[in-house]
């Protein structure tokens, strides 16, 4: 009788346990390549992982040779946040011709549920030759690949659902800095890319000390490791973040205006209009509490209003006539 109710127990502890739907997630399984770069002529890749773009980001471990090492490696110093490897992402680069942008990409092991919560989470860390930071660290999940084979590397024009906080540059060197949020999912989400989704003009940046090796780096790099995607197995989602009632937006439809009021939140926030394709087509600051968005020349059809501060984030959807 005790196994019998032992074995039901472990069941229902099982059963409230979530799954993390990203294969590879610990940076840990790899594949090999051959490459004149390595003494041991061969280079590395994390297994499932891979970039969406003509970009190069890099794979790290303590079985490559030293240029691609863990902890020493042609970026920094930095052991694993677990185990042995992880991942290396350039999020803004100051390249003469380019606003160049690395990102990595995964396809999860089960489509997301429509209307079921979703927390997600990486661990993310300066590299010692980065000469700037950046609080622009996003995971965007879209139902196919984000796909763009450009000769030089494009920025992703894509709404991420879960970013980092606005203003939380991420800074350290030497530790690991948690980036994690919760989604409601629209359903069929099958894809994850991570990544700096902003162009040069809207990425914000601070300079950092020190700078390993500024010859080779001129920008924001990133060691990243440990990424997890669960469904929450909680009760309710009213609270998540983008639901809280602090924001009015009228009317709706619209045929021109519509009016935009903020209740009682005291800090900067930041407008951005998506059209159905998660493009960008516009950014702005809000200078007041009430402001009016002018969308008289833009097609009918549905638009995503996405309204972010720095402690969260509000998408509305706006239906123009």
């Amino acid at each position: 009788m005790k196994k019998i109710l032992l074995i039901f127990f472990l069941l229902f502890v099982l059963k409230g346990m979530s799954q993390n739907l990203v294969p590879n997630g610990d940076m840990e399984q790899y594949d090999h390549h051959y490459s004149y770069i390595c003494f041991d002529s061969t280079y590395l890749t994390a297994k499932n992982w891979y970039s969406p773009t003509t970009a190069t980001p890099d794979y790290l471990n303590s079985s490559s040779c030293w240029t691609r090492g863990v902890p020493q490696n042609f970026c920094g110093y930095q052991f694993a946040h677990g185990g042995n490897g992880y991942s290396l992402q350039g999020l803004f680069i100051q390249y003469p011709d380019s606003e160049y942008r690395e990102y990595i990409q995964v396809e999860l092991t089960d489509s997301l549920i429509a209307g079921k919560k979703y927390n997600v989470s990486f661990y993310v860390s300066l590299a010692d030759s980065s000469e700037y930071a950046t609080d622009d660290y996003a995971a965007a999940f879209s139902n196919n690949p984000l796909h763009d084979t450009s000769v030089l590397p494009p920025v992703l024009n894509y709404l991420p659902q879960i970013s980092n906080i606005h203003g939380n540059f991420l800074t350290s060197k030497t530790d690991w800095m948690k980036i994690s949020g919760s989604f409601i999912a629209a359903g069929g989400e099958k894809y994850m890319t991570l990544g700096n989704f902003n162009d040069d003009a809207h990425t914000d940046t601070i300079a950092v000390s020190g700078g390993g090796n500024p010859s080779y780096i001129w920008g924001a790099v990133y060691y990243i490791d440990d990424v997890s995607v669960e469904l929450d197995t909680t009760q309710g989602v009213e609270n998540v973040a983008f639901n809280k009632p602090d924001i009015i937006i009228y009317p709706q439809p619209t045929r021109d205006l519509i009016t935009i009021n903020v209740l009682g939140a005291k800090q900067e926030l930041i407008i951005e209009l998506y059209n159905i394709q998660g493009q960008l087509l516009l950014r702005r600051k809000m200078l007041s509490a009430r402001e009016q968005l002018d969308l008289t020349g833009y097609s009918k059809g549905l638009y995503l209003l996405k309204i972010t501060g720095r402690d969260f984030v509000r998408c509305v959807k706006v239906v123009k006539e």
